[in-house]
Order: C-alpha cells, then sequence, then structure tokens
C-alpha cells in the first residue's frame, strides 16, 4: 500500500484490530489494537481472551498481569486513541474520479478548516484505479497542499466497505466520517453532527439530509425492507423530518460514526462490494443498542453514481448485496422470501424487458448469496510500492 500526504510520503501502518463489548452500565469500551507508530497517542493494552460472548478484555489486575504481552516477543501492541488534535477523521474512497474527488475533496477541507480548525484528518483511499486516474488524483492532492490529508493507494478493489476500513488503518478521531467522494459541502454539516453525537451519547450514527445536484432535498434514510415496516408511522416521519429522527439506517454517501460504536459493531463487512453496506452496519448498530439518527439540520450536495458510472448495469450487484444483508441479518427464510418475489417479479416483466429476462438469467444461476459478485473478477496492481 502506497501512504501520501499532499506532495509528502508518511510511512504506512498495518492495524490489527479488536474490540470489547460494552459493561453493563452501558459504557463503550471497545480499543484496537496497534503497533507503535508516530503520531498517535498510544497506551500498552493487553491481548483480549475470548468468550461466549465474543473478544473481551480482562478487567482484574492479576488477569491482566497473566495476559500480557511479554517485552520480548517481538511486537509491542498499544492503544490507538485519537490525539489531542484530531476529534474526527473524514474517509473517503476514490475509483477513476479524480476531478470528482479532488472537488469534494477542496469542499470539505474549505468547511472543515472553518469549522474544525485543526482538528480533523482526511483520508483518502485509492482502490486500485486505473494508473492514469491516481496519477491525477496525486497531482491534485499535491496541488491541495494540505497536510490535513492522507492518501493512500491499495493494490486491489475490494469494494467500497474495504476501501473504508481501510482508511480507518490511519484514523484516530473520536468521530469517523464516512464520505462518498461524489459528495460535495456548501456549508459545514461536520459541526452540528458532532455536536448532536456529544449531546446525544447513545447514538452511534447519525446523517444528514441528502441534496440533489440542483440542491433540492432527496431521500437520505431507508427502512428495512419489508411490507410492515412500510406501513409504519415513523417511517413517513423520518422522510419528511424537521427535527432528529431515528430511522433504520442511513444512506452511505455520508454517514458519520461515534468511534466506539463503529469498532464495537465491526464497522463494514467487507464481504459486500458495493451497496447495502449501511443497511448492515446499521443492523447491527441497533442489534447492539445504539441509535441510528437522522439530523435535517444539516445538509450535503450528492451528484451520484461517480464511482459506479463505468459499471453498465448496477442493478445484479445491488440484488446480490441485499440478498446477502437479509440472510445474514434476517434468516433463511427472509432471504427466500426476497429471492421469490425477485423471482416473480423479473419473470413477469421477462417477455417484454430485456433487462428484466437478464436479472432473471442471474437469479437462476446466482448460487449462495454473493457467489456472482464483481468482486469476483477483481485483480491486484503492484506497480506502486509500499514506501
Amino acid at each position: 500500500m502506497d501512504v501520501f500526504s499532499g506532495a509528502q510520503s508518511r510511512a504506512g501502518l498495518s492495524v490489527s484490530q479488536r474490540q470489547r463489548g460494552r459493561s453493563r452500565n452501558g459504557s463503550p469500551e471497545g480499543r484496537h489494537r496497534l503497533p507503535v507508530r508516530a503520531g498517535f497517542v498510544a497506551r500498552t493494552v493487553v491481548p483480549p481472551r475470548s468468550s461466549g460472548r465474543g473478544l473481551t478484555a480482562p478487567r482484574d489486575e492479576a488477569s491482566r498481569e497473566k495476559h500480557s504481552c511479554p517485552l520480548n516477543s517481538g511486537v509491542r501492541f498499544m492503544t490507538i486513541s485519537a490525539a489531542g488534535d484530531e476529534t474526527l477523521t473524514v474517509a473517503i474512497v476514490h475509483y477513476n474520479t479524480p476531478e470528482l474527488t479532488a472537488r469534494c475533496l477542496s469542499s470539505a477541507l474549505r468547511v472543515l478548516r472553518e469549522g474544525l480548525p485543526g482538528a480533523f484528518r482526511i483520508v483518502v483511499v485509492d482502490n486500485c484505479s486505473e494508473n492514469e486516474k491516481f496519477e491525477a488524483l496525486r497531482a491534485a492532492v499535491a496541488q491541495l497542499d494540505a497536510p490535513e490529508l492522507l492518501l493512500v493507494r491499495s493494490c486491489i478493489n475490494g469494494g467500497f466497505g474495504l476501501g473504508c476500513m481501510t482508511a480507518l488503518n490511519y484514523s484516530a478521531g473520536k468521530f469517523i466520517a464516512l464520505v462518498n467522494s461524489d459528495t460535495q459541502f456548501d456549508d459545514d454539516c461536520f459541526s452540528p453532527l458532532i455536536a448532536h453525537l456529544q449531546d446525544h451519547p447513545d447514538i452511534g450514527v447519525i446523517g444528514a439530509q441528502q441534496l440533489s445536484e440542483a440542491g433540492a432535498p432527496v431521500r437520505s434514510v431507508g427502512f428495512n425492507e419489508s411490507f410492515l415496516t412500510r406501513l409504519k408511522p415513523r417511517r413517513k416521519h423520518a422522510l419528511s423530518a424537521a427535527a432528529p429522527a431515528d430511522v433504520d439506517y442511513l444512506f452511505g454517501a455520508f454517514m458519520m460514526f461515534r468511534r466506539e460504536a463503529f469498532a464495537q459493531c465491526g464497522g463494514f463487512d467487507p464481504t459486500i462490494f458495493l451497496f447495502y453496506e449501511e443497511m448492515d452496519v446499521c443492523h447491527r448498530l441497533r442489534a447492539n443498542g445504539w441509535r441510528v439518527v437522522f439530523f435535517p439540520g444539516a445538509s450535503y450536495r450528492h451528484l451520484g453514481q461517480g464511482s459506479v458510472s463505468a459499471l453498465s448495469d448496477t442493478k445484479p450487484e445491488s440484488d446480490l448485496s441485499l440478498f446477502y444483508v437479509i440472510r445474514k441479518n434476517d434468516g433463511y427464510w427472509a432471504w427466500r422470501l426476497m429471492a421469490v418475489s425477485k423471482l416473480l417479479s423479473y419473470s413477469l416483466r421477462a417477455p417484454f424487458n430485456a433487462r428484466a429476462r437478464k436479472m432473471l438469467r442471474r437469479l437462476l444461476a446466482m448460487g449462495p448469496p454473493q457467489a456472482l459478485s464483481l468482486r469476483v473478477g477483481q485483480t491486484c496492481n503492484f506497480d506502486y510500492i509500499n514506501r
């Protein structure tokens, strides 16, 4: 992986993460274990031990001594915690859209320098773009001359979720904003969300009002895919809310997480190549007792379909991801019912619609969820070395 900050290279970090559960009084206790690197505030921690409920760290002093990492073990694992000057980490995944990403970075830097001067870092992960596209982005980053900006080159396109997780290897912010590369910021929508998260410690993730390219409000939240969910009054309330409202999930163009909540639920599932990552992670947040909140008092502009515009048809990948998320979170029969409903829909339209015939063929040949994902065709690019 290659790392660039402005016109200057930085050493990369190799991150091994573990998280601890929440205590009985509800306070998050997540920790991240990393080798020591400069630029982070670090404290020694012990390796976690396993239990029937997942990874937890020993709590008493005797257990800490028993499970501590020996000094001669070769690697000292340390806690990564937010540096004093890093309140927010912004993670952006780039794929073959250098112009859009440069505009996104320029607008984000402008509003963040006004709203959070000296208290943020932006990490951009290039998801194995074409070499010339990456070089164009690197040139644009150099022109911005932003010490707050870090550019990382990945050797493989592992999808949006894995790109975000890669970016967070370089983060230390108390709050994490995951931002699509085709977004733009007219005003500071980061500070109001941070303030709301600080005032409400039970919120795990918060999202702002999404605007179209022309500046018109568009749908910014989602609800679990079922007929009964659509009848709930809070669905209509959230779609037209004038005040913060709890929702099932937020659209992934812009999401701000509380760091410990994101760590506790495991972050994005890298099995998902594209689409529905936000539905999955919000489901796990809510299952762990965190709230998912839509905040209409802040907004951002989303141009839409930036990195996926080169794909001729994104519907097959969308269906695969939806099936996987439903099978994972709602069980076998919910997945089967969704697959049958899609099968009937495509079958009825197939005689009159070529796209429906294509989708029907893919559905019949799908096999297990994700078996035909775009991930299968990805290759590595080692033209850039780790330095």
